[in-house]
């Protein structure tokens, strides 16, 4: 028996009550020459197919039964046969996109610029208190419009920035409920007047603008990626339920 599978010595022989075996030369696949062909993904990222899917096979070479629901398909490149393990419902990833950084540092800007919006309210939804000394945020963003999560990171400076005007709002906050307070006059007037707090600002600024881009206009950036990413979740979707409709082939054991 020939070593290699290939398109030119494979086939697929019809054999009682419609099953259909894969062969080689006209003698039925071994498990040892399947385990032999390259593995490469039938699928690919953008939900199209990189080749001609023949069937699967009910066999799993890497010990990967207990593994979520998947099937090994058996798929021709060219003149060479492949096989590739597809998971028979596709798992999302955050989408991590230029774009949508972008929108994360101008809507901090424009919350940080804003002096009535509340501190609670910062883009970056902090998640410590005022007297933290690092911002930490949320870095997981949803479209609103499409319900695709994105992977957000804002920069040094809108970190900076949104750090600093979180700890001057809550001040105001607490001197508002404490008029009389001269600890939270002093600390909120030492942070506004401070160099850091107005240079970091300047800064974002600068870096906004460079963007070229309103921020009305970056969501439309994001919503285009956002679309984008719906689409070709629905192609990896159609994908999948046509090679659902693929023959089993059946191999020696």
């Amino acid at each position: 028996m020939p070593k290699q599978l290939t398109t030119q010595n494979a086939s697929i022989t019809t054999v009682a009550v419609e099953v259909q075996a894969l062969t080689i030369s006209g003698k039925q696949v071994t498990l040892s020459v399947f385990r032999q062909l390259q593995e490469e993904s039938v699928v690919a990222h953008d939900g199209t197919l990189n080749g001609v899917p023949w069937g699967y096979v009910n066999y799993h070479p890497d010990k990967c039964s207990d593994d979520a629901a998947h099937w090994h398909i058996v798929w021709q490149q060219g003149a060479e046969l492949r096989r590739s393990r597809v998971d028979r419902e596709p798992r999302w990833k955050l989408v991590d996109s230029l774009e949508a950084d972008q929108l994360l540092n101008a809507s901090v800007l424009s919350w940080a610029t804003d002096p009535d919006s509340p501190f609670k309210r910062c883009p970056q939804q902090a998640n410590t208190d005022a007297a933290a000394s690092r911002f930490q945020g949320d870095r997981r963003w949803v479209h609103p419009p499409t319900g695709v999560e994105f992977f957000v990171e804002a920069s040094p400076t809108a970190v900076k920035v949104a750090t600093l005007t979180t700890q001057i709002r809550s001040c105001k906050e607490n001197l508002d409920k404490a008029p009389g307070s001269v600890f939270y006059r002093q600390q909120m007037e030492r942070m506004e007047a401070s160099d850091g707090y107005r240079i970091a600002t300047a800064q974002l600024i600068n870096e906004v603008d460079g963007y070229g881009r309103t921020l009305s206009e970056l969501m439309e950036d994001v919503s285009s990626v956002a679309i984008a990413e719906v689409q070709r979740r629905d192609r990896h979707r159609m994908v999948r339920a046509a090679l659902a409709q693929l023959p089993q082939l059946f191999i020696a054991v």
